[in-house]
């Protein structure tokens, strides 16, 4: 029996991870309902990198357990795990092959893949099929691992600091036609950051992780009335 409600993409309870003698999440509570866009903040080092890492099962935890659509990560179908997309902080895999090829691999995997939204957005992000993906600027190489995990038309998006490495106004369009593309009925998505103005042009809701708990999760104007009131 599931303990979380049939609209929540993201069910975390109980989180504890450590390294060695370093607690990075303690005992963290979270839950992120479908159909919201939500900015993970926090500063660097508050751990939101492994908070995403753990919520896929990427990153073993010590305690709690964590919910994808209802199914545990530690034994998540392979339908579940389709409906999930991941962009990690940095992309460094397969220098060897060429773009097209590595997005041709990845297609043969999903039903709902869309190679009229791969195409398009290759051509109006600028990153060249034809070439390597070593050959690719670090800029490139993160607009590609947003392509691969938004084609399958996932469910649940999560993008760890997807934008960092772009200059801040290939950063703003680049965010607007993200957002464009995944903000519609029944999609979630979580992006972590620490550029604020990120999560204001999103008009996303804030989860703020802070001494390896969730603090407070809010939309932004009730978090801008509070700070007017401090």
């Amino acid at each position: 029996m599931t303990s979380q409600v049939p609209d929540t993409a993201l069910a975390i309870s109980g989180l504890r991870k450590t390294f060695g003698k370093q607690t990075v999440l303690d005992y963290l509570d979270w839950s992120v309902p479908a159909g919201r866009v939500i900015g993970l903040l926090g500063r660097n080092g508050a751990g939101k990198s492994t908070l995403i890492r753990c919520a896929l099962g990427l990153s073993p935890i010590d305690e709690g357990r964590v919910e994808l659509f209802g199914d545990a990560v530690a034994t998540l179908r392979p339908e579940t795990l389709h409906r999930v997309g991941y962009v990690p902080q940095s992309f460094d895999l397969f220098p060897w092959m060429k773009v097209r090829q590595y997005l041709g691999f990845h297609a043969a995997f999903y039903a709902r893949w869309n190679q009229e939204l791969v195409d398009g957005l290759l051509g109006r992000w600028e990153v060249d099929a034809a070439k390597k993906i070593g050959e690719l600027s670090q800029g490139q190489r993160q607009k590609l691992a947003i392509i691969r995990a938004i084609a399958p038309d996932p469910d649940l998006l999560l993008l760890d600091e997807p934008v960092a490495s772009l200059d801040p106004q290939t950063r703003r369009l680049f965010l607007d036609e993200l957002l464009r593309i995944t903000r519609r009925p029944g999609k979630a998505v979580v992006f972590s950051t620490h550029i604020t103005t990120d999560l204001e042009r999103a008009d996303a809701e804030i989860a703020l992780l802070k001494s390896g708990r969730i603090q407070f999760s809010c939309d932004l104007a009730t978090l801008k009335s509070r700070v007017r009131r401090i």
